[in-house]
């Protein structure tokens, strides 16, 4: 279309300035010339808007693009310079073509007008013409800058692995189903759903799998950039925090997330799902979270933060973390509905043994009251955003198959595997599991409870 376009606004041009001098005696001559004058016109504008909405549709390409951006520019002391140029080459791009339409009108014009403005009007649409392609080669060569800045594969670029298949998790959500429909399918062991945080969405693009190397060399190379904020490791940091979540190593993603000494390397899709299972964090873990959040040096707070992070702190039952945030909202309303009371306790343990074949990793997930009549596959960690959202904790058991899951608030639960490495839902065919717990509750009576053996076969 852009080609088409120019075509268009050169050849119109050039016919106008070359048609007939006496449009009094060659009429088929003068109706092609002011067509093609009127053609020339559009094509001007047409081409003009095209080039000024190209740094728009760069920067509104994706959530991801936008998020980075802005994120970049905050870190280089120019908040929302790329807002400002994509605005300012929409304006200036615009501005430009319709001055040079302008004077096409007028070089284009009838003979009556004279010569002297057709060569005015002539001079003055070459200049203009000129300036469109300054100002469309520089938001081209700025667009392409950007991209770079942003179309950066971490997979290639640290070398991490891209082969392997995904751990299957299996749900235990009691006897009501046979154990082959707890196997949860179509899960992948590279990011899903935060995938655009991690590498930039391209047609090819390469995401790393969930391997405890991957994590650990991701780690490591951002711990090398200190405080360094660039494309690079902003992807980086990113993957690892999905990548954790694909293991279960929830802890450690939130982490990721919450916890950083910079915490603007973050993904924007990574954030809103670690943001949504802020309830399901252990209480001690939550406080931590919710202190880090305190900081102003790192996070800037919006109108309802305040609000928000009491709840938290009340459901981590904290009381003086809440007493502090209360004192910071702005406009006080009412505790939602949905909002869990204030925990009767804030140590309580669950233990349990996974009898069987062993290499199994436990998940506690938290369980809405089975009353309320959901499906407690809804919750089914398939794939990274999930764990964040819905996983409290999870371990590795012990030689013997033990587990224990401490510092616990009380309420309802329920637990999930994930099957050990190597082993896909095709060798999970034939499942048994005895003693499934389904959903269980912590009582406010009670600090413990112990699920017993859950033996599980394939």
């Amino acid at each position: 279309i852009g080609l088409g376009a120019l075509s268009a606004l050169l050849f119109g041009g050039v016919w106008s300035f070359i048609g007939p001098k006496d449009f009094g005696r060659r009429i088929p001559l003068r109706i092609s010339h002011g067509a093609l004058g009127g053609l020339a016109v559009w094509a001007a504008v047409s081409f003009a808007t095209m080039l000024s909405t190209q740094p728009r549709a760069f920067l509104s390409a994706s959530l991801d693009t936008f998020y980075t951006l802005l994120t970049l520019d905050a870190a280089s002391g120019s908040p929302g310079a790329t807002a400002g140029w994509a605005v300012s080459s929409d304006v200036l791009t615009a501005a430009v073509a319709m001055a040079c339409a302008g004077a096409l009108l007028v070089f284009t014009a009838p003979q009556s007008l004279g010569p002297g403005n057709r060569r005015g009007s002539a001079l003055v649409a070459s200049i203009l013409a000129a300036a469109v392609a300054v100002v469309a080669g520089t938001a081209y060569s700025t667009t392409q800058q950007r991209a770079r800045e942003l179309a950066v594969s971490v997979a290639d670029a640290l070398e991490l692995e891209k082969n392997g298949g995904a751990r299957v998790p299996v749900m235990l959500v009691g006897g009501s189903l046979p154990a082959t429909r707890k196997v949860v399918t179509g899960v992948r062991g590279v990011p899903t759903v935060m995938a655009d945080d991690c590498t930039h969405e391209t047609d090819n693009r390469a995401l790393p799998t969930a391997t405890l190397a991957n994590v650990r060399r991701l780690a490591a190379w951002l711990d090398s950039q200190g405080r360094e904020l660039n494309g690079t490791n902003i992807r980086a940091a990113s993957c690892r925090t999905a990548l954790a979540a694909l293991r279960w190593d929830v802890s450690d993603a939130r982490a990721g997330v919450f916890l950083s000494t910079r915490p603007e390397r973050t993904g924007a899709m990574s954030y809103l799902y670690a943001m949504s299972g802020l309830a399901a964090t252990p209480p001690a873990e939550l406080s931590r979270i919710l202190a880090a959040l305190a900081d102003t040096t790192r996070y800037q707070h919006g109108s309802e933060a305040a609000q928000r992070f009491a709840g938290f702190a009340r459901i981590a039952g904290d009381t003086a973390m809440e007493a502090a945030w209360r004192q910071r909202v702005i406009e006080p309303t009412g505790i939602p509905s949905t909002m869990l009371a204030r925990p009767a306790y804030v140590d309580g343990t669950i233990t349990g043994r996974i009898g069987g074949r062993g290499g199994w990793r436990v998940g506690l997930l938290q369980a809405d009251d089975p009353a309320s009549g959901g499906d407690p596959l809804q919750i089914a960690p398939r794939h990274e955003g999930l764990v964040l959202a819905s996983m409290v904790a999870a371990v590795d058991p012990d030689a013997a198959g033990r587990f224990t899951f401490s510092g616990l608030r009380d309420g309802y639960s329920q637990l999930a595997l994930l099957a050990p490495d190597g082993v896909g839902a095709a060798q999970l065919a034939g499942i048994t599991i005895r003693n499934d717990p389904g959903v269980f509750r912590l009582e406010p009576s009670r600090k413990t409870k112990d699920l017993g053996t859950i033996d599980v076969n394939y």
